[in-house]
């Protein structure tokens, strides 16, 4: 479901094929926020 998606905001960060490429230097902060919200 998250093929192709794209989060934006703070931190930019695109999802391949269940794979999270960052295009931002917070890859630290976007890992904790996207883990979070992907984990609920």
């Amino acid at each position: 479901p998250y093929d192709g998606y794209q989060f934006k905001g703070k931190v930019m960060a695109t999802i391949s094929r269940g794979k999270l490429v960052y295009t931002d230097d917070s890859l630290v902060i976007a890992r904790s926020e996207v883990t979070k919200q992907s984990h609920g």
